[in-house]
């Protein structure tokens, strides 16, 4: 789609480096080693999150955005046959092998519905895969301040909110069990309890398991 050119690539749109390594960590806490997967980011940009699995991972990547795609297959030249245009509002990716792990970045509140999404993960998700999702927090405090920082509010590409609550109600209907759901705080490595007690993060982080 032409709204997701060039231009709607900042840094506010992609998360950088330390809070990527951030989510892994996480995901490392819950037991899954990421090393020698298969791996799919849905939504992955211009490959920021790719580049941190590349080196011991397979890795594949798709994206609404036909100028990230390109930008990927420039990024990564050994494995730009990876990399493929698609949206998930309108159709379902397949693929010849299934995946380990299904990473799903700061998509799911672009979505008009979450049917292609979850066939997306019932084809493409090896028996015991791990799905893990981030997404704005729509109980964030700094909602509730009305800071322009929640960026869930002001990004007119979104279309859906979620509530911790909500998205694990979605999930757990999509046929998946929870691992881990947490809302981290820009600062949450500081301080691990804070998330778990007062979940007003700026951010929804779930890792789930098929069941």
């Amino acid at each position: 789609m032409s709204i997701y050119n060039k231009s709607y690539f900042t840094s506010i749109s992609e998360k950088d480096e330390k809070i990527l390594l951030n989510y892994l960590v996480e995901v490392e806490k819950v037991g899954l080693k990421l090393s020698g997967k298969r791996i799919l980011d849905i939504g992955c940009a211009t490959g920021n999150f790719i580049n941190l699995l590349k080196n011991t991972n397979q890795v594949y990547g798709i994206d609404i955005s036909k100028h990230a795609i390109a930008q990927c297959k420039k990024r990564f030249p050994k494995i730009k046959g990876n990399f493929r245009y698609l949206d998930l509002n309108k159709e379902i990716p397949e693929y010849d092998k299934q995946f380990d792990v299904i990473f799903i970045l700061d998509v799911i509140e672009h979505l008009m519905n979450f049917e292609f999404l979850s066939e997306t993960i019932k084809k493409n998700i090896n028996k015991d895969g791990v799905v893990v999702i981030t997404t704005p927090n729509a109980n964030s405090a700094t909602r509730f301040l009305k800071s322009k920082h929640f960026t869930g509010e002001y990004d007119e590409t979104h279309t859906t909110l979620f509530t911790p609550y909500t998205l694990d109600f979605t999930l757990r209907r999509m046929g998946l069990r929870k691992l881990l759901l947490t809302t981290p705080y820009s600062f949450f490595r500081s301080n691990k309890m804070l998330p778990k007690i007062l979940p007003l993060g700026g951010q929804i982080l779930a890792i789930y398991k098929t069941v």
